[in-house]
């Protein structure tokens, strides 16, 4: 702006650029230079003498003009934009969207779906030997019938959870998995042979039963997990990048391909989908077991790693306005509502949040 003032002194000699009290801003000066040089430019057309057109400074005069409005084009151009105003949080907020819960499907052998949360306890069916059952806990539980005869045909279930689901199975060798939201357990309703095998998709906690003489695997994709007795977490996400498996009690040995790990307590053993394999010795445990005990525990992550929890946790669809390039900390229950999430991470000052419905939009 200063320097358009001096051009317009220097070029008018005998005028000079006067801010007035009524003119509070960069768009009220600028009209007021535009129309003083339209002004200025007539006068001196009418006062050019009328001479033979080989004596008039045609060149000169007409560059002077649009070398003027040229000026004053740019500045108008290029003049900063005005700050985005953030509506307030009541007018972004339309609705509150409240937190997951024990939600799940069994799927039996024949193909048969027993919807889990709707259910009250008691016996929900019986597989093979299996009678199963949801107990007052809300857990779904496999009680083998010693009375029949042995084992002639492995029947398989599978337990999945909804997006803002999660639930509690135990299974027929007395193993106990918890299952995150978004996420698929199959298994078979007993465990006859020498191995006891399952697979998982998504993500789930395993406290597994021990048995020496019968190694336990799950298997995730194209990853495997062998374990005797132990107590460790998968989370194998498609839409993560990494696949991680994570050893709080016991030992486990994990596989790709060619390559493998051994875990000890602590230790994490990370497999990148399309990528590296890297053993992380001092994982954040309290991060990986958040989800179990019921909160959120963000350690630094972006809003993105943020976000793909709360979209599996609150069952809503995620959109992003605008580059967040920091990163979050913070612990957050997960029976906190959508609102109470947000307005805690707004706090930071770094993000802001719409809701509309299931709707999300995350922007600076």
């Amino acid at each position: 702006m200063q320097s358009l003032h001096s051009w317009y002194d220097a070029w008018l000699d005998d005028e000079e650029v006067v801010v007035t009290e009524n003119e509070t801003t960069e768009d009220q000066i600028g009209v007021r230079i535009f129309e003083a040089l339209q002004t200025r430019i007539q006068h001196y057309k009418e006062s050019v003498p009328v001479l033979p057109i080989w004596k008039r400074n045609w060149v000169k005069y007409a560059a002077a003009v649009f070398f003027a409005a040229g000026l004053v084009s740019l500045w108008f151009l290029n003049k900063p934009a005005e700050p985005k105003v953030l509506a307030s949080q009541q007018e972004r907020f339309k609705n509150d969207v409240k937190p997951g819960g024990n939600k799940a499907m069994l799927t039996l052998a024949d193909g048969k779906k027993i919807i889990l949360d709707s259910n009250d306890m008691g016996e929900l069916a019986i597989q093979g030997n299996e009678h199963i059952e949801k107990t007052a806990a809300g857990e779904l539980a496999y009680k083998s019938d010693h009375q029949k005869t042995a084992v002639t045909e492995v029947l398989y279930n599978m337990v999945t959870t909804p997006k803002g689901g999660q639930y509690q199975v135990l299974l027929p060798d007395g193993t106990r998995v918890w299952l995150n939201a978004s996420s698929s357990l199959k298994f078979p309703t007993a465990f006859p042979g020498n191995e006891r095998e399952v697979e998982l998709k998504g993500e789930a906690y395993f406290e597994v039963a021990k048995n020496p003489e019968k190694p336990f695997h799950v298997t995730v994709n194209d990853m495997q997990v062998e374990v005797l007795g132990t107590h460790f977490n998968i989370m194998a996400y498609d839409n993560e990048e990494v696949i991680k498996t994570t050893l709080l009690e016991g030992s486990v040995k994990v596989s790709r391909a060619e390559s493998v790990l051994d875990l000890i307590p602590g230790q994490q053993a990370q497999f990148y989908q399309n990528g590296p394999v890297k053993l992380q010795k001092d994982a954040d445990i309290m991060e990986t077991m958040a989800w179990k005990n019921g909160i959120f525990r963000f350690n630094d992550l972006t809003i993105k790693d943020i976000m793909r929890q709360v979209e599996r946790w609150y069952d809503v669809t995620i959109q992003y306005e605008g580059n967040i390039p920091d990163h979050f900390v913070s612990t957050i229950p997960r029976n906190a509502t959508m609102v109470q999430l947000f307005t805690i991470l707004e706090e930071t000052g770094k993000v802001h949040f719409t809701i509309d419905g299931k709707n999300i939009t995350v922007m600076p």
